[in-house]
Formats: C-alpha cells, structure tokens, sequence
C-alpha cells in the first residue's frame, strides 16, 4: 500500500513529490503522523528528501517532532535514538540524516559533552572525512564552520570533538591554516571570568588526548601567535609551565644551521610588545643558556636587538642600577659566559661610562681576567695589539679610560713600559697625554708624572719615559719651573746602573731624543745635571766629546747677549761646582 500510494507520479517534480508524501493529515497526531512518516521513510529509505538540507525545510516538521524530548525519555536514550541507524539506512545516509538533526537542535549536549562521544565518534569521523572533490583548505573550512544558532560554547565544544576524532589534520598544528582554525582557538583560549591566570595558562599548555609531543608544541605556537603578549610567554614565574615547550620548540632542527637556528629563536613576534620579546627570550635564554649565540661577537647582528632592548636604560633606572643588571650574572650562567655575555653588550653599547668610569671599576674588574687573558696561541705583540685596539664605534674618551682600566688590572705587563711595544701603545698613549681644551699645562703634567694604580716605583718611571719619547718637546722635561715635578723621575731614569761603565753611562743620559729641539736638549740636561751635580762627566777633560753637544750649547753666545754678560756667565759658579777644584775644571 506504501510503495503505491507514495511513488512518485510521472506529473511531480522532486519538491510536489516530496511536499505530498511528507503533508500532515487533517486530524492526525503527532504519534500517528511521526510514525506514519516512519514507514514512509521506510519504505522509500533512499529518497533524499531525508537526508538532504535542500530539502530540510520540507522535512523540518517530522524530524523535529521525531527527535524532541519526550518527559518520560532522558537524555542518553533521545541521543541514541539520533545516533542509531534505522532501517534501509546506509552508513552515508545515517551520517546525512544525524547532520541533518544537528543542524535543527544545534545546542544538544549530544553534539559535544565528551561523555556522549561514543556515540558521535562514528558520526564525526563519517561526516568530517574528506570528500573527493575538497581541496584542503575547502574541507577545513567545511568542518570549522560555525552553525547557525550555535552558541560560543557548543562551537567551541563541537569543534573540539572534531579535533579529537581527527587528531592527525594539520590544520590543528600549522600557521598556514591559522586564519581558518583562528576563530576555534580564540574562542576557546579566551580566560573566562571565573578562571585564574595559571589556571587559564595550564589549559594552554596541557597536552590534550592522544596530541603527541610534537602536535602539542605547534598547537601551543599557534596559540602564542594569536596571544603574543600573555604573561605565559615571559613570566618567569609561569616557566615551569613553558620550560618543556620551550625545550622543544627552540631546539635547533637537523636542517638548521648555526646562524639560520639562531635567527630563528631570536626573531620578534608580529604584535609582540618589547616587554614580552625581552623576557621571552631571557626565558630561551635559560632554557638554551649555553648557546654561543648569547656569547659570542660571532653573533652580535642577531642578538643585538634583544641586548639593546633589555639593556637599555629604563626611564625610572639610575645609572647605576642599570650598570649591575647588565653586570649580573644571570640564572644558568658560568663565570665566563657572565663575562662574555657583558663584553658582547660592550659592543652593543661602547659609550657606557660603565666601561671606563673609575667609580664602576670595582663592577666590571671582575671580567678584565676572563677578557683580557693571554691565548695559548699568541705570543706577547699579538696579545697586546688585541687587548689594545680600539673598537670602530669607540670615543677617543671612552678607548683611553677603559684601557686606564685594563692597565689597572694588568700593571704588571710590560706592554705599558716597554720600548719595545711602544708602537702598540702608542695610540693610547697619545691620546691620554694630549692636553685637553679645559686643561691647564700644570694640570696635564701633573697627570704625566703622578704615579697610576697599580705601577711600582720603577714601572712608574719607565711609564714617564715613554710619555717623554712621544712628546720630546714637552716643557715638563726641560723647563727649571717644573722640576719639581720631574725631579723624581729624573732620579730614577738617569741614575747609573750596575751594568754600566761610566761611559756607557754618561752616553746615555746625554742621548739626544729624536725630534728634541736645542732649547729641550739644553733645558733637559740642565736639569740632569742639577739632579747629577756630583757627576765628573761634567768636569772630566776625558768625557769632553760625551759631553761636548750639551755644553756647546749651553755655552754658546745668546743673541742679543754682551761679551761682558756672556763671559760672566761662562764663568759663575753653578751647581755642579761641588767644590773649586771641580769649579776651575
């Protein structure tokens, strides 16, 4: 009777077929007219009118009364009977007329309370598979799509058990389908009002059901890129939450090398704040703390964005507070990398008083051993050219004070009073004796002469002697209103050694400097002979041609000088005439 009278007739087009069979009696009840349509779907179970949304709206009425709640019927019964395959119905049928159900009562808790999963797996893995004619952005779109009348929470719910039955798809785990999964994430990692901060970050980091290691540490990135300012990232006191996904996100790839690993781990986030960058990867930094990257001038043009945002003086910091938390050593560092970590920020920042300031010596002096010591592989000149140089973006100011400095800690070296090594020092020499604008002649040979941390008495004359080889002219050397100063010195240089013969040694105090003018060379030796007065070079017929140079000029006729002046002065009595008898001679 039901095959004949609800066939098809050659005049109906689909929708008259349909509107005929699926019309309500006059007087029929609800109980008659849903298992009427029962039988009919029975007995024509392959029509698409049940299974098609193009024909939802003629069909609305049947499955809506079908699939309401009864008050005698709970909830787990109401959701098998969705869920059971009826009669005649295929696998692909069933999954149509279920979908179909869904989008009438979108907000059942069937659709996604995890404890009715096992009744929705098969219906979510047959309608989420993907079909033949999808592309895969077409079917991720197709299965994120949000349903009309769907609240935030059942999306969000939904979504994840479609997530959990299809746990493998990539577009869970990669950015290149974040716009598509962006909206599921954001609503589902948003904080709800009652949830605490660490609570909130617990669900982020969690590793849901069966997400590998893997799968869980690219879900976290995408959601680090849709939430790049959570305290999460760079909270130190969240890092027992993110130390394995930093562990597993920043470590290098057996594709990476050094330089592209390290671009990679240091690069900033689109919409990161500075605050967020510089304490994420002061976080990286912990977790990978013996990277070279953080130590190494190798590495400066990739670190140097973080060193110059974390170190950079805050607008409420002192100097000095600045200067100790560049100089502290920080969780998971050596000794060396503390010092090598600062010699890098150095270079980020070579103007710092901090480098050559003597009041923040006592901060920095700690590092000048681990800077500053001798290579097996150099020997003394490469050693010294290297501790010596001066760095391209380094002030005149800035080169002389630190390598004040570094002489400070290594006074001992003979590089700073040795001939020998003069034209490596002589830069720095002649920057830190060239008078300055502000500075009086006094105060300049004052700095010359005094005598510097660290130097003993015989370094500190050998220091003066080669300040005196740079500036022969200078009228410290030569000038008697100045003696005082120089007096000492000249004590110690022109005294007579036990490896000399009085020869030799009245050579060499008479040794004219090279570029020493006449007026220099007299006045120096004057003064030599005042502090040497008892010397018989001066009163010797037998050293006349040692000491010949300095009295041919000493006792030449002055321009503008009378006989009677001139032969007076040839013939006074000066202070090295310790007695007559070295006078008449």
């Amino acid at each position: 009777f039901y095959q004949t009278l609800y066939q098809k007739l050659d005049s109906e087009d689909d929708t008259t077929y349909f509107k005929r069979i699926t019309l309500r009696l006059s007087d029929e009840s609800d109980t008659v007219y849903i298992n009427r349509l029962c039988l009919v779907k029975r007995t024509f179970a392959h029509l698409p009118l049940w299974y098609s949304t193009q024909y939802l709206d003629l069909i609305r009425n049947y499955y809506v009364t079908l699939y309401t709640k009864s008050s005698s019927e709970s909830d787990e019964s109401l959701f098998k009977r969705i869920v059971t395959k009826e009669d005649e119905e295929s696998d692909e049928e069933c999954v149509k007329r279920v979908s179909l159900v869904r989008q009438l009562f979108p907000n059942l808790s069937l659709w996604y309370d995890t404890k009715y999963y096992n009744l929705t797996k098969r219906f979510y893995y047959d309608l989420y598979q993907k079909s033949t004619s999808e592309d895969e952005i077409s079917y991720f779109q197709r299965i994120t799509k949000r349903l009309n009348e769907e609240s935030n929470s059942v999306y969000i719910k939904r979504i994840s058990l479609i997530k959990k039955t299809l746990i493998n798809l990539p577009l869970w785990y990669s950015t290149q389908y974040l716009d598509i999964v962006k909206n599921y994430y954001s609503a589902l990692y948003t904080r709800s009002s009652s949830e605490s901060e660490e609570s909130f970050f617990k669900r982020i980091v969690t590793k849901e059901d069966d997400e590998s290691d893997e799968q869980c540490k690219q879900r976290i990135s995408i959601i680090r890129q849709l939430y790049p300012n959570l305290a999460l990232w760079y909270d130190a006191k969240y890092y027992s939450l993110t130390k394995s996904f930093y562990q597993s996100l920043y470590q290098k790839l057996s594709d990476e090398d050094e330089t592209t690993y390290f671009k990679r781990i240091t690069t900033k986030l689109s919409d990161e704040s500075d605050v967020v960058f510089i304490n994420r990867l002061s976080l990286i930094k912990k977790t990978y703390s013996c990277l070279s990257l953080w130590y190494s001038k190798d590495y400066l043009d990739i670190v140097k964005q973080y060193y110059i945002a974390k170190y950079t003086k805050g607008s409420s910091e002192t100097e000095e507070s600045q200067y100790y938390r560049i100089v502290t050593k920080e969780v998971e560092e050596s000794d060396e990398q503390c010092a090598q970590r600062v010699q890098v920020i150095q270079s980020v920042f070579p103007n710092l008083s901090l480098w050559y300031d003597e009041k923040y010596y006592d901060l920095v002096k700690k590092f000048y051993p681990i800077w500053f010591k001798k290579l097996s592989s150099e020997d003394d000149t490469a050693y010294f050219k290297r501790i010596t140089t001066k760095s391209t973006e380094e002030t005149d100011e800035v080169y002389v004070n630190r390598l004040a400095c570094i002489k400070r800690s290594f006074s001992g070296l003979n590089l700073w009073y040795s001939k020998q090594f003069l034209d490596v020092t002589r830069s720095y020499y002649i920057a830190r004796y060239t008078k300055a604008s502000t500075e009086t002649e006094e105060s300049l040979y004052q700095r010359i002469v005094t005598k510097e941390c660290g130097e003993n008495d015989n370094q500190w004359v050998k220091r003066v002697e080669l300040v005196h080889q740079l500036y022969p002219n200078l009228a410290l050397w030569s000038d008697v209103k100045h003696y005082e100063l120089i007096k000492t010195v000249y004590q110690s240089i022109y005294k007579k050694t036990t490896s000399e013969d009085e020869v030799t040694y009245f050579k060499r105090i008479t040794t004219r400097y090279a570029h020493e003018t006449d007026a220099v060379y007299l006045g120096r030796m004057t003064l030599i002979e005042n502090t040497f007065s008892s010397l018989s070079l001066w009163s010797s017929v037998e050293n006349l041609s040692i000491i010949k140079s300095f009295y041919s000029l000493k006792y030449a006729k002055q321009a503008g000088e009378t006989d009677e002046a001139y032969f007076t002065r040839l013939v006074a009595k000066e202070t090295c005439d310790v007695s007559d008898e070295v006078y008449v001679k």
